[in-house]
């Protein structure tokens, strides 16, 4: 079966505007540079992007994203219908963990001092709850989906003292501070552009800092790749050989 349009589609000149420069909505932004209207497909169902294709000839610039297996994303991608289903689940479970963690560590502050019943890096070996600041947060890919393992850095801007840890399997990390000031925290995971911000904690904060990643995108002039058969190419040209 043929391949689809939007399956072959590629960037064949990248735009060196940025899309945050462009005026526009999340689906289409004017390039005043260029003087062309630039469609995120990642905002448009696979239908809605293939007729857009097919409209213009495929003579248009287009922000596009793509798996690490080829695959263009859009915006009713099942994988990403499935995340937002199950991101609903996750927030009543969340709801009620959270309850119970409060629970348990009110109950360890009032008998043994500094037990904690979630697992977090602290920048000190000893954790007096009374003296610190917390930071936690879950780890999202652009459709909501959580990210575990992703690598969660923080660093004291002040003496460059570096706190390492991983998100769990809901896609959580959280970390103790005993140390206040300013901080930065940046997260890497594969298949991801990484995430860098500047935050600052005080004692006995308790920031939330949820982090949505994003898949590295291009953006520039579309270019439809043609269908090819069975064959191998020879010098820039693809060969096929037919049976007798």
């Amino acid at each position: 079966m043929e391949s689809s349009s939007l399956d072959r589609i590629r960037i064949a000149s990248p735009c060196p505007v940025s899309w945050e420069q462009m005026t526009g909505d999340a689906r289409v932004r004017f390039c005043d540079q260029c003087s062309l209207h630039v469609y995120n497909i990642g905002e448009m169902t696979r239908a809605e992007a293939e007729t857009l294709i097919a409209k213009t000839e495929g003579r248009l610039c287009a922000r596009i994203y793509r798996r690490a297996d080829g695959t263009v994303i859009t915006r009713d991608c099942p994988v990403g219908l499935r995340a937002l289903r199950r991101r609903a689940r996750r927030v009543a479970t969340a709801a009620a963990a959270i309850i119970m963690a409060i629970c348990t560590n009110a109950f360890a502050a009032g008998g043994r001092r500094g037990a904690t019943s979630i697992p977090a890096a602290s920048l000190t070996s000893v954790v007096d709850p009374e003296n610190t600041a917390s930071l936690d947060g879950t780890i999202t890919d652009p459709r909501g989906d959580v990210i575990q393992d992703a690598t969660v850095t923080l660093t004291n801007l002040q003496t460059n003292q570096r706190l390492v840890t991983g998100s769990n399997k809901l896609g959580q990390y959280h970390f103790w501070i005993s140390q206040f000031g300013r901080y930065s925290l940046e997260v890497k995971a594969e298949g991801f552009q990484k995430f860098y911000e500047p935050v600052e904690l005080h004692l006995n904060d308790e920031l939330r800092f949820d982090v949505a990643m994003e898949i590295p995108g291009t953006m520039g002039i579309v270019t439809i790749e043609p269908v090819r058969g069975n064959g191998f190419d020879v010098e820039g040209a693809h060969v096929r050989i037919r049976g007798s």
